[in-house]
C-alpha cells in the first residue's frame, strides 16, 4: 500500500465517493439521509459530529476576532443540531417544521408496518348466512368495496410518502 498524505488519502477518498454515489450535487436530502439509513448510520449522530467539528473551526476565527469564511458560515447555519435554542423566529419555525415531519414519517412507517402486503381477504361468514336476502348481500358487497378502496388509498399514500 502507498504512503498517501493525508490530502490525497482524501482527494482519493473523495473520488471513490463520487464514483460510488455521484457529487454532492447530484445526491438529494432524502437519498443522502436513506444512503445513510443503510449503511447504519443515525444522520441525526453524523450531523452532530459534523456541527461540533465546524463549530470548533469557527471557534479559532472567533477568538482571532476574524471573520468566518462564507462556506463555514452556511455549513454552520445549515448542520446547527434542532436541539439547540431557537435564535429566531424562523429558527423556530423550522425545528417546529422539523419535529412535525419526522412524527408523520414515524406514523407513516408505522402504518406501512401494520398495513399488510399481502391481498386483504374479506371474511365471508354472514355471507354464508341462509336467511340473507339480495339486498344485504349488495350492502356487504358495498362496505367490503369501501374498505377495499380505502385500504388501497392508504397504500398509496404510504408508497408516495
Amino acid at each position: 500500500m502507498k504512503n498517501r498524505t493525508p490530502e490525497e488519502s482524501r482527494n482519493r477518498i473523495n473520488r471513490l465517493s463520487a464514483a460510488l454515489f455521484g457529487t454532492s450535487d447530484e445526491i438529494g436530502a432524502e437519498e443522502a439521509q436513506k444512503l445513510l439509513n443503510e449503511a447504519g448510520l443515525d444522520s441525526e449522530l453524523v450531523n452532530e459530529a459534523i456541527y461540533r467539528q465546524l463549530y470548533a473551526e469557527a471557534q479559532k476565527f472567533w477568538i482571532a476576532q476574524n471573520e468566518l469564511p462564507p462556506l463555514l458560515k452556511k455549513a454552520l447555519e445549515a448542520l446547527r443540531p434542532l436541539s439547540a435554542p431557537a435564535r429566531n423566529e424562523s429558527e423556530l419555525a423550522h425545528q417546529a417544521r422539523v419535529s412535525v415531519e419526522r412524527v408523520v414519517n414515524k406514523a407513516k412507517l408505522l402504518a406501512s408496518t401494520l398495513l399488510p402486503e399481502i391481498p386483504i381477504e374479506f371474511a365471508e361468514s354472514y355471507r354464508n348466512k341462509k336467511d340473507l336476502t339480495a339486498g344485504d348481500r349488495k350492502s356487504l358487497d358495498a362496505v367490503q368495496e369501501q374498505l377495499r378502496k380505502k385500504i388501497d388509498g392508504l397504500k398509496r399514500q404510504d408508497d408516495e410518502g
